[in-house]
């Protein structure tokens, strides 16, 4: 962490930098506070690399701005949940929330620029953290790779990664695999990132659902063993999905991107060459199913 001058267009906050690293991927934040770098280390500590790193980061600039005031209190609301708006281009996309704005642009290059009116709410996660995620998710994409909503567990130093939709039992599968002493990437969200051969792989992200930060290390990523769709049953089984529902609902997992028209074609082409390496199936589980229980319907074999 070094100090710095802000790269952004405007008055920066202050003089700090912060480096964040995780899934292989170096985030570079320049015209922070002492205040607002006390909050990020807090609460993104894990993924502060202990040394510098060579690899090339991605730049954003943190400055003051006056932003526009909206009286809707739904401008920001999408399905009840707060959804920050976007507005993509062919460069690269415009975002808007609570109490901040940035652009982000893709090329030429990649870096970003992060305006807010509140130091310490800048810092906090309901802005750092939803531009963070947004700046993570085409990340992925630019290397062919994706940002998924999903819950990662690590078996057998594999991940298996279970998808759907909101209230499907992602956290309470990652609960009963916690309890058993698996490795869990996160509850939220991962990042799945090709290695030299093409094979994907999958590394936590500093995101956390219900479960918490349970993992600690922000850097070691596993090849990818499963793509399972989560469904509350009344029975326990694995099977097959239709190519065109895994393509949609891969598709339906991967929040910004997948509604970027003007990146919507590569995002096919990543998620396609994914599912040829990894179909996805249908998971049918109840909630009082055994973790063991649920490893042997989907194929994992355990001692037991």
């Amino acid at each position: 962490m070094n100090e710095q001058t802000s790269a952004c267009g405007g008055e920066p906050w202050g003089n700090r930098e912060l480096v964040l690293e995780f899934a292989a991927t170096v985030f570079r934040f320049q015209g922070l506070s002492d205040a607002q770098v006390f909050r990020i280390e807090q609460r993104y500590g894990r993924a502060i690399p202990e040394q510098h790193t060579r690899v090339e980061a991605i730049q954003t600039g943190v400055c003051k701005g006056d932003l526009p005031v909206h009286d809707d209190p739904l401008r920001y609301s999408e399905n009840n949940l707060y959804t920050p708006l976007t507005r993509q281009d062919a460069r690269g996309l415009d975002v808007e929330g609570y109490g901040f704005q940035a652009r982000i642009d893709l090329k030429p290059g990649f870096h970003g620029q992060l305006w807010g009116e509140n130091e310490i709410l800048l810092a906090r996660s309901i802005v750092f953290e939803n531009y963070l995620r947004t700046v993570a998710a085409y990340a992925a994409l630019q290397r062919r790779g994706l940002f998924l909503h999903s819950a990662g567990i690590v078996v057998d130093n594999q991940a298996w990664l279970f998808l759907g939709r909101s209230g499907a039992g992602k956290t309470t599968l990652s609960r009963l695999a916690l309890k058993q002493g698996a490795d869990i990437l996160s509850d939220d969200a991962n990042m799945l990132l090709p290695d030299a051969a093409g094979r994907y792989h999958a590394g936590p992200v500093p995101f956390a659902g219900e479960l918490g930060d349970v993992n600690k290390d922000a850097r070691q990523d596993y090849p990818v063993a499963g793509l399972l769709w989560l469904e509350q049953d009344d029975c326990l089984e694995c099977a097959d999905l239709p190519p065109a529902q895994q393509l949609a609902r891969t598709m339906a997992c991967c929040p910004v991107v997948n509604v970027d028209p003007f990146r919507g074609e590569k995002l096919l082409d990543v998620i396609e060459n994914l599912l040829k390496q990894v179909p996805m199936r249908v998971l049918h589980f109840r909630k009082t199913d055994p973790f063991e229980a649920i490893l042997k319907a989907i194929g994992v074999k355990t001692d037991a």
